[in-house]
């Protein structure tokens, strides 16, 4: 009986190390959506800082791309925003990228948009930006 209740006592304990938390990085409050309305395939670069952001704030060039009319989505919580941080998206058009070395890019700042963004602005938007290639 005692190796009976050991079993369904391990069996329970395990079922519960399964069981999903709820953190806000797994499951975010909200989705930044950004929509390439352009005629142009991008890269985008997204982070959270309280400073400045510019291309040379990152050690390598974008991988994340945004097919033409297509929306990439990107998990956002509230606190992200916390000690006056700020949303920064910088996008680069596909020939940006392709004609120019990732070190030209980052000496010359040659992203072709950069989005600064604080809570209110998103919550704005809807959390959702559209790009025109503007």
């Amino acid at each position: 009986m005692k190796i009976f209740k050991l079993f369904l006592i391990a069996i329970f304990s395990l079922s519960l190390a399964g069981c999903p938390t709820d953190s806000s990085e797994d499951n975010p409050e909200n989705y930044i959506k950004v929509t390439n309305s352009s005629s142009e395939d991008i890269f985008i670069h997204i982070t959270m800082n309280n400073e400045v952001v510019n291309a040379d704030y990152f050690n390598e060039k974008p991988t994340k791309l945004i097919m033409v009319n297509q929306t990439f989505s990107n998990g956002l919580s509230d606190y992200f925003f916390n000690d006056n941080k700020k949303l920064w998206i910088l996008l680069y058009k596909k020939s940006t990228i392709d004609n120019n070395t990732w070190t030209q890019i980052q000496d010359n700042n040659l992203f072709d948009k950069r989005y600064e963004l604080t809570l209110g602005e998103v919550e704005t938007f809807n959390y959702n930006i559209v790009y025109n290639g503007n």
